[in-house]
This record gives structure tokens, sequence and C-alpha cells, in this order.
């Protein structure tokens, strides 16, 4: 009697949890129908009443945010976000949301192309090091190559050294052992730079400037200093290279230090 009080009372949990789990499967369902409605109707009105556009805009990526909330979160639904708040001109939270969408689909053309227009509106023109175009120059395969092809090509390039040290034991020809030594450089280099790309996603925290204008301090308050003679803007980018309280210090692609109040960034990820 108690095992079967017992298992039924097992199934009466799982059939509350599946209830569950097709409720806030139809949850989900419903935000994105309502925020891609809103984000269409935007579109076609955008030329004509531009100020209804923006309500709609923003409509959309508040139903966008609740699919997140829920815990959906993929590149499709950034990149929607990303596309929503540059519409609105809010440029800051366009190039953050598209860099989110970029590490879940890293080799879309779509997203590159608006994040890379995205960033050509930026007030701010902050270049690379040297040292650093000089490195995005010469290892263009890191830099450019998403981390999907640089996968397929460390596999095709280990399984070619293997299949290729199979068949020199056979066939001694010298042909194989330069396409074998070919094929071990290629995939040592993608090892190299599969691993840097995982220690920069565990270690580097990136950020963009979401407030329309920040002054850069020299320290941790608003009574340091100004670091540069002009504010920063919407849009920048970041590393962030320490924390104290409310205030962050960042590392700018130039190399650049400075501190900035944390309520005037957006970050990639918590720290």
């Amino acid at each position: 009697m108690k095992r079967l009080l017992f298992f039924f009372l097992v199934l009466v949990a799982l059939n509350l949890s599946a209830q569950e789990i097709v409720s806030e499967q139809k949850d989900v369902d419903h935000l994105l129908e309502e925020a891609t409605r809103a984000y269409q109707s935007a579109l076609e009105i955008s030329t004509d009443e531009p100020w209804k556009a923006d309500d709609l805009f923003k409509r959309s990526i508040q139903f966008f945010q609740g699919i997140v909330d829920a815990g959906i979160k993929n590149g499709a639904i950034y990149y929607n976000m990303g596309n929503a708040y540059f519409r609105i001109n809010d440029l800051g939270k366009a190039i953050l949301y598209y860099k989110k969408a970029l590490e879940f689909s890293p080799g879309d053309a779509n997203l590159l192309q608006n994040l890379t227009y995205a960033r050509s509106k930026r007030i701010d023109s902050i270049q690379d090091k040297e040292e650093v175009k000089i490195l995005k120059t010469l290892l263009f395969f890191h830099f450019d190559l998403s981390s999907d092809v640089k996968t397929l090509i460390f596999v095709i390039s280990f399984v070619g050294v293997w299949v290729l040290a199979a068949l020199m034991i056979f066939i001694h020809k010298k042909v194989f052992l330069n396409i074998l030594i070919g094929c071990a450089l290629v995939s040592c280099f993608f090892f190299v730079s599969m691993t840097v790309d995982q220690w920069a996603r565990a270690n580097q925290t990136q950020g963009v400037i979401l407030a329309e204008e920040v002054v850069a301090r020299k320290g941790d308050s608003a009574s340091f200093e100004p670091s540069f003679q002009e504010p920063l803007h919407s849009g920048t980018e970041f590393i962030i290279v320490e924390e104290r309280q409310d205030w962050l210090q960042i590392e700018l692609n130039d190399g650049r230090r400075t501190w900035l109040p944390r309520k005037t960034l957006g970050l990639l990820k918590e720290i």
C-alpha cells in the first residue's frame, strides 16, 4: 500500500512538473510572438511615425527581455535586442547586445555587419595599440575566424596528421611527410588559438559604456581628477581591470586605463 501511494505521489509530481514546463513554454512563445509583432509594426511605421515606432521598439525590447529573464538566451534574441536598441538610438546597449549575440553566433555575417556599423556611429574614436594592430595583421587567422571555424580546421588537420602517419607506415614518400608536418603545424596553431580564446572568455570581462556621456576619473571616486580632457561616450568598449565597490577600473582598446562608475556601464558577464 505504501509503495502504491509513493508511486502515485511521484506520478502526480511528474504531471505537475510537466504542466509547469508546458505553461512556461507557452509564456515564452507568447513573449516571442508579441516581441516580433511589436518589432515588425515599428519597422512598418518608422518612416512616417518615428515617435510611435520608438514606443513599439521599446515594447519589443521589454518582451525580448522577458524571454531572457525566463532563461532563454541565444544569439537570435540578443541580435534582435541589439537591432531594437539601435533603432531607438541607444548605441551603447545596441553594441552590448550585438556583442552578447556574437558569443552565440560568432560567424553570423549580418550580426558582424550590424556591429561594425554601430561601432562606426560612436563619438569616441579609440584605436587599437600599435602592437595589437600588428598582431591582428600577422595572426588574422586567430582574430578573424570564428570559434566554430577554428574548431573545424583543428579537427581536420589533427585527423590528417594521424591518417598521414598511418599511410607512411606503408608508403614512404617525402610528400606525405611534408603534408604531415604542415597539418601538425596547423593543428598546433589552432589549438593554441582556441586555448587563448578560452582563457580570454574565462579571465577577461568585456563591457560597453551605456551612459550618453561619462567623465573618466584617475581614481575610484568622483573627487579624483578627470583622466582625459574629454568625457567618454556611449558605445565605447573596454575590458575590466579592477573592481572597487561602485567603481570599475577599465582598459580601453588603446591601452589607457581609467575609472568609471559601474552604473554607467554594461558588462557581457557579471563579475
